[in-house]
């Protein structure tokens, strides 16, 4: 089955399944009408209907089909705007009865046509209000006394029994206002947010204080109560944090749909949370666990991600009300807003996305009106209102078809629809070995046969056709399949596969502009180079260039250049060792330039994983890994990297090679394989990780954008295969493709949906995830047992077009031990288009390509002579190489890294991207609030424990090559010396000697540095001396600078010290008695625009006023010590 949209898909919480977030890349189902638009453009709303200001002040919006129009209740005022004359009328003003003040309206609640209003008086001792309003008659039905002075909330079931609380108790009343049972909460409620007619349950926003690392929050979060024989009770216990009070919380971001429904819109999450009342079960989300970041959501029906932040990524706390969500109960099915103007509908059945629209300005507000889903919209100081008809389609058409096909030739059919909805297609197959078909509906015709093509609407509106697909005469199968190359004999047979850890690639094959082959292998001291005919493997030339490095990382066939990566072990951890260098060649292999970088926090390049390039728009992008500089545990930690360089100027343009997480920049330790691809919109990698997390990981990063700006999932966890040492995880990755809608993954391995060991037998799998990370499925290909005496080996995965792709993977007989490759071709949704094919050919580490005459090639050298195989990926069938040309087995490369005793720590106190922690939050309204980024669901804890973060030491991608000009050889200094620190290059200005030895930071010789670090104390000469100034213009304009911690000592800092350093992000502030008489000028001045800022919690208010005072952008974030940045 083929869906023309997303499906849904796990990611990171079991059973939580999220949807796009970039709707754009959402597939619609080729309909051959405009996408549905509103009925009319939007209109902007009279000034005195809608204007919202303040979280505490009402703002509800309410249909009413008897009055024609839409009721605005706006503090105290309640409006009627006319849907036919755009007009609105002022029908009522609530106020108290006994005393009118300033307090009036503070809380509301609509059943039915009815709306009651909960009235505080400003005179203490007048008993707040409940005044029940007939909206349909606009007349005050009655008004009761609420049962406690402070009451500041409403709501009333099916029953009519009314539901109010203070600061202390909740409270049912009667009809009458009689106190039928109250209990006590221990905590305030915001919001009486609805019932379930069926089982008694009600539920609230309330207060709850989250501890995390050490601090309180203030949050609001989802309870549970329940009325049963008469008697209220409430949960002790909460399930999701809706928002951190003041940051990330917004008015009324918990509903109630349909009497079941929950609706629970989590600012802090960006994620709408569903839940089946009739299904729930309360849980707590751990008041007291300190490190728990993810929500305990396991019963959640359905989890929607959603965009909450303005183009600044600034949480606007009134650019909503509501959770923007509307039941359709005919359908079964929410529509809900995703991102800015988007909106889409869910089926909660079928757990997908049926149907996406698009509005004219970003959505405030949703409801439902008749026939129509009506949006309040707000843009800059405006309102407006639009509305869409909301008709699915009645029939449905397949167009341009075509009902005979011959082998490998593709159409793309298309939907005729009476609907005006921008409708879901799920297109099906009877024989997908006969014909493919894809979610957009691009049939491609695989073998001779006939099959059935159904393409079906989420209502179950279909339509069908009948495809015959023929023989293709001009599709030929090569005439040999293996060819014997006269090169180099070398030795790589099955090189592709490993166990534990994978290793770089040394053997390639690149096809020329002129149709000949070139062989490119890296045999240990030279490049090898080798041109082959294409057809008959005659060898045209060879020759061969040096190995400029000691290691060999990859080579990559660009469009227009060659590159080779080299890598250098760098065993005393110096920042001024070249530790990899990127070559380019021209085509006929000219050097033309390189790149070198230097230290990258690297030990030894390419260690215990690969390498693998791919480019877009002028840039070059390598996916590695290294073994990192000594921790602080005495280890050598591994983990990927990568680069991004300008191809012509072969200059670096970004990097990240530090100690980080999978949520700051796809950082997984260890990582044992890496691959990278690119659409030409996003850039995809993936991991094979054994701790941090342990799985097989995807991330994606826009191209052109920040490679640390990332969205991820974990599609293969492997947290519960066990072994003999963690580093063995019973599985291997491969291959990975794009196909126009999915990212797949080819492996092996254990059966990793059971406890189970790594020892286990493996089978052979393909992973399925939407490029949009909607969705997720896993395919095992192969089922073996140790009964089948069938080991497996690491699969390679070929890309025939965005919707063919072939598989090779090579089964070796522990009996006889006979070794034969299997082939398999797949469709872009991982569903298989032909049998499963054994030949007698061998796989290497020579990566398999689709040459342009149609045929998939590759070599393989065994020792004994050198072999091209050649196969056509619609023809398996008609393989045949004779027994004895196939070269003899080789055992699989054995891991040749001593494993580190403990994973890689993860998260450290090393500043690179933002923060993953929620630093304490204390509300101030002329401060700037401590935090302004809420953490995301995909910053769930490591699924293993890991050692205790450390801190790794910065290097220097280009250290400055001039050498310090200020004296280091100071054997007697006196005030005014300047003495350059040798460990770290740090100049320093002598300005207290005696029983007082003080310093003066003067700068850093080391121009390139990211990271600084000014100590309290520093070891000159053999004296020790307490650091308190830090120097005018000590750092002006280090251009890469984004780190910087002052010392505890220092009580002065010049003028423009750290002037023009516009990658500062990350500032942290260790004295505690810095006063503004103190800091020169513009010291942080022309810096970055939104740094955080670390300090102590006694001083950080003071440190708010003083720092932006000396050029600190006053959008700053301010971060409590001792919380941890987690960077």
């Amino acid at each position: 089955m083929k869906q023309a949209k997303r499906k849904t898909g796990r990611i990171l919480i079991a059973a939580v399944l999220s949807f796009a977030m970039l709707l754009s890349g959402i597939h619609t189902g080729n309909v051959k009408q405009e996408a549905m638009a509103a009925e009319t453009a939007a209109d902007e709303l009279p000034a005195d209907v809608l204007d919202y200001q303040s979280t505490g002040d009402i703002c509800l919006q309410i249909p009413c089909e008897e009055r024609n129009g839409i009721y605005f209740f706006n503090r105290n005022l309640l409006s009627l705007y006319d849907m036919d004359t755009k007009k609105s009328t002022l029908v009522h003003t609530f106020k108290h009865t006994v005393s009118d003040g300033r307090r009036g309206a503070e809380a509301c609640y609509v059943d039915g046509n009815v709306l009651y209003v909960l009235v505080r008086s400003n005179r203490g001792g007048n008993m707040p209000e409940i005044q029940c309003y007939d909206l349909a008659g606009q007349t005050m039905q009655k008004t009761i006394s609420a049962p406690a002075e402070n009451c500041n909330t409403v709501g009333v079931d099916a029953k009519g029994r009314i539901y109010t609380s203070d600061y202390k108790y909740i409270y049912l009343l009667d009809r009458d206002g009689n106190v039928l049972s109250r209990a006590e909460t221990g905590y305030r409620i915001y919001n009486i947010a609805g019932f379930d007619d069926t089982n008694g349950n009600f539920y609230v926003e309330s207060y709850a204080n989250w501890i995390y690392w050490g601090y309180d929050h203030d949050m609001n979060v989802l309870r549970v109560g329940n009325v049963s024989d008469g008697k209220i009770t409430v949960d002790a216990d909460y399930n999701v944090m809706l928002g951190q009070r003041y940051y990330s919380d917004r008015a009324r971001q918990l509903e109630v749909a349909n009497s079941r429904y929950i609706l629970a819109d989590s600012g802090l999450y960006s994620t709408l949370y569903v839940f089946d009342s009739q299904k729930y079960t309360p849980s707590s989300e751990g008041q007291t666990v300190d490190f728990s970041l993810v929500p305990n959501v396991d019963n959640a029906l359905l989890g929607i991600g959603r965009t909450n932040r303005d183009k600044e990524n600034q949480f606007d706390r009134t650019a909503a009300v509501g959770t923007r969500t509307v039941y359709m109960p005919e359908t079964d099915s929410l529509v809900s807003y995703v991102d800015g103007t988007s909106m889409a509908e869910y089926d909660l059945r079928r757990k997908k996305v049926v149907t996406e629209v698009t509005a004219s300005h970003p959505i405030f507000s949703l409801m439902r009106y008749g026939d129509y889903v009506v949006a309040i919209e707000r843009e800059d100081n405006g309102f407006y209102i639009e509305k869409f008809l909301w008709k699915k389609a009645g029939k449905i058409a397949i167009t341009n078809r075509q009902n005979v096909l011959k082998v490998g030739e593709s159409m793309v059919c298309d939907v005729e629809s009476d609907g005006v909805l921008d409708e879901t297609y799920t297109w099906s197959t009877t024989d997908s070995k006969v014909a493919s078909v894809s979610r957009d509906g691009k049939v491609t015709a695989c073998k001779e046969g006939t099959a059935v093509i159904t393409v079906k609407t989420n209502s179950g509106v279909s339509a069908s056709m009948e495809l015959t697909v023929v023989a293709n005469q001009g599709i030929e199968a090569p005439s040999e399949n293996a060819i014997h190359l006269s090169g180099k004999v070398t030795e790589n047979v099955s090189a592709n596969n490993y166990t534990v850890w994978s290793n770089v690639m040394n053997s390639y094959l690149a096809e020329n502009a002129d149709g000949t082959l070139t062989r490119v292998e890296y045999t240990g001291r030279e490049i090898l180079l080798e041109t082959y005919a294409k057809d008959a493997g005659k060898l045209l030339g060879s020759a061969s260039l040096p190995a400029e490095l000691d290691l060999f990382g990859g080579f990559y066939a660009g469009e227009k250049y060659n590159y080779i990566v080299f890598g250098n072990k760098n065993p005393s951890d110096s920042d001024d060792m070249e530790v990899m260098r990127a070559v380019k060649y021209s085509k006929s292999w000219e050097r033309l330039s390189a790149l070198s970088w230097k230290g990258c926090n690297t030990y030894i390049p390419f260690e215990a994983g690969s390498l693998r390039m791919t480019e877009e728009n002028g840039k070059l992008y390598i996916h590695t890994c290294h073994e990192m500089y000594l921790s602080s545990d005495g280890n050598h930690h591994q983990a990927n990297m990568t680069f991004v360089v300008n191809e012509e100027s072969m200059s670096e343009e970004q990097s990240y090679y530090d100690v980080m997480n999978i949520a700051q920049a796809g950082y997984v330790s260890h990582s044992f394989n890496q691959f990278v691809r690119t659409d030409g919109k996003m850039v995809y990698r993936v991991d094979h990780g054994d701790a941090s997390p342990r799985g097989i990981s995807i991330t994606a990063c826009k191209v052109g954008g920040d490679i640390t700006k990332v969205r991820y999932t974990i599609p293969i966890s492997l947290s519960r295969v066990t072994g003999s040492h963690y580093n063995k995880t019973g599985a291997s990755v491969g291959g990975f493709e794009l196909s126009a809608d999915n990212c797949l993954i080819v492996g092996n391995s254990v059966d990793f949906g059971r406890d189970c060991s790594d020892s286990d037998v493996r089978n052979v799998f393909v992973s399925v995830t939407g490029k949009n990370f909607d969705g997720n499925s896993l395919k095992w290909l192969t089922d073996y047992t140790k009964g089948s005496k069938i080991t497996v080996r690491t699969p390679q995965l070929v890309k025939i077009s965005d919707e063919q792709f072939l598989m090779l993977w090579e089964e070796k007989n522990t009996e006889d031990g006979t070794v034969r490759t299997a082939m398999l071709a797949l469709d872009g949704a991982g569903n298989t288009t032909s049998e499963v094919v054994r030949t007698n050919c061998r796989l290497s580490d020579c990566q398999p390509i689709h040459c342009l005459d149609g045929i998939v090639r590759w070599y393989v050298s065994d020792g004994n002579a050198c072999t091209m195989y050649q196969v056509h990926p619609l023809l398996l069938g008609q393989i045949n190489v004779p027994a004895e040309s196939v070269p003899t087995d080789a055992s699989s490369p054995s891991p040749t890294m001593k494993p580190s005793p403990v994973p890689t720590a993860t998260p450290t106190t090393k500043p690179t991207v933002s923060p993953t922690v929620t630093p304490t939050a204390v509300p101030a309204e002329t401060l700037p609030p401590v935090i302004r980024e809420t953490p995301e669901p995909s910053l769930e804890p490591e699924e293993t424990p890991t050692a205790k973060p450390y801190e790794t030491l910065e290097p220097s991608v280009s250290p400055d090559a001039e050498k310090d000009k200020e004296t280091n050889s100071v054997k007697k200094v006196r005030k005014g010396y300047k003495v350059t620190d040798k460990k770290t290059k740090a100049v320093y200005k002598i300005t207290g000697t005696g029983k007082s030895k003080t310093v003066e930071y003067v700068r850093s010789t080391k121009k390139n540095v990211s990271k600084i670090t000014i100590p309290a104390k520093v070891k000159l000469e053999g004296q020790n001396y307490k650091i308190t100034a830090i120097a005018k213009n000590a750092l002006k304009n280090y251009k890469k600078l984004s780190y910087v911690s002052i010392g505890k000592n220092v009580k002065k800092i010049g003028e423009k010290a750290f002037y023009g350093c516009k990658k500062l992000r990350y500032i942290y502030v260790k004295p505690k008695n810095l006063e503004a008489k103190n800091i020169g000028k513009q010291a942080f001045g022309n810096g970055y625009a939104s740094p955080r800022v670390k300090s102590a919690k006694s001083v950080w208010r003071r440190y708010a006023h003083v720092l932006p005072a000396r050029g600190l952008s006053k959008r700053a974030v301010y971060i409590i010590n001792p919380v941890k940045l987690v960077l």
